[in-house]
C-alpha cells in the first residue's frame, strides 16, 4: 500500500472522551505491514481520540519518504485511554520534519476542559529503525501527576543518523534502550528528566563534542548505563542541581 496525505497516513482511534468511554470498544489486534508513505503528518499515529483504548498493534516493514513523525502516540487527561502492546518494527525513513518517535500524554492540553482521565501508554516496543534525517529524534512526555502514564518502553536497534536534537524523556518508567544511536547537531544526546528504571546498553554518543547524558529532576531514580555508551563524549554525564547522583549506576 502507498499513502500520500495531508494528515496522518495511518491513524488508529477508539472513540472520543465520554462517548468513547461509554461505548468502550477498543481498537485491537491490528497488523500493518509492507507500506510506503510518500508524504504525511504521522506515518503511524495512535490517538488522540483513544478513550476506548488501543491494544495489540503490529506495524512493520515501512518505507517512509517524507513525514512529520514516523510513529506517534498522543492523548491527554481529557481523552484518557490506554495504548498497550504495540510493536513497531523495520522502519526505513528518509526525512522527517518533526521526530522519529513521539509519545505525548500532554497532547493539546491547553485545549482541554477537564483532566480526570490520565492516559496510559505501556508495553511499547520499537525495533530496527533507520532514519537518515530528522529535526527532533525521540520525544517522550509522561505525566508528573501520573508516574506510570508511560511505562515499559523498549527500543532496540534504533539508528538516527542526522538530527537537530537528541532524545528527550520526561516522567517515564521502565525504559530499556539497546543499540540505540543518535547523531544530533546539538546536545545533550540523551536528556532524561524525572524518569525511573532506565537502562541503556550498546548505545551511546557518536559526537565527541556534545554532552552525552543530562540527568535531571528530583524524581530521577535507578538509571543504569553501560560504560561503553559514553566514553567518547567530551562531557559524558551532567546532572541538574536537584538530581540525586546516587541514582546512577555505571556497569562495564
Amino acid at each position: 500500500s502507498i499513502f500520500s496525505t495531508g494528515d496522518d497516513a495511518i491513524v488508529i482511534k477508539s472513540g472520543r472522551d465520554n462517548d468513547g468511554r461509554r461505548i468502550n470498544m477498543p481498537s485491537e489486534n491490528i497488523v500493518l505491514q509492507n507500506i510506503t508513505v510518500n508524504d504525511a503528518h504521522g506515518a503511524i499515529a495512535l490517538g488522540s481520540e483513544m478513550s476506548g483504548n488501543i491494544k495489540n498493534v503490529l506495524a512493520q516493514n515501512f518505507i517512509i519518504k517524507n513525514a512529520q513523525y514516523a510513529f506517534r502516540v498522543k492523548s491527554n487527561q481529557q481523552r484518557g485511554g490506554t495504548a498497550e502492546n504495540i510493536w513497531i518494527k523495520n522502519l526505513q525513513i528518509n526525512s522527517l520534519s518533526e521526530a522519529v518517535l513521539q509519545l505525548d500524554a500532554y497532547y493539546e492540553r491547553r485545549n482541554t476542559f477537564y483532566a480526570n482521565f490520565p492516559p496510559t501508554f505501556r508495553n511499547i516496543n520499537i525495533e530496527d529503525i533507520n532514519c537518515k534525517n530528522t529535526i527532533d529524534s525521540i520525544n517522550i512526555y509522561g505525566l508528573k501527576e501520573q508516574p506510570m502514564a508511560i511505562n515499559n518502553l523498549n527500543l532496540k536497534n534504533v539508528n538516527i543518523m542526522k538530527a537537530r536534537s537528541g532524545m528527550k524523556m520526561n516522567d517515564v518508567q521502565n525504559v530499556k534502550l539497546e543499540n540505540t544511536r543518535i547523531v544530533p547537531k546539538y546536545g545533550p544526546v540523551f536528556n532524561i528528566t524525572d524518569s525511573q528504571n532506565v537502562s541503556m546498553s550498546s548505545s551511546g554518543c557518536e559526537n565527541s563534542k556534545l554532552t552525552c547524558f543530562y540527568l535531571a529532576g528530583t524524581n530521577l531514580k535507578n538509571i543504569i548505563l553501560n560504560k561503553n555508551s559514553f566514553n567518547q563524549a567530551k562531557k559524558s554525564i551532567l546532572f541538574s542541581q536537584d538530581a540525586d547522583k546516587n541514582q546512577l549506576s555505571i556497569i562495564e
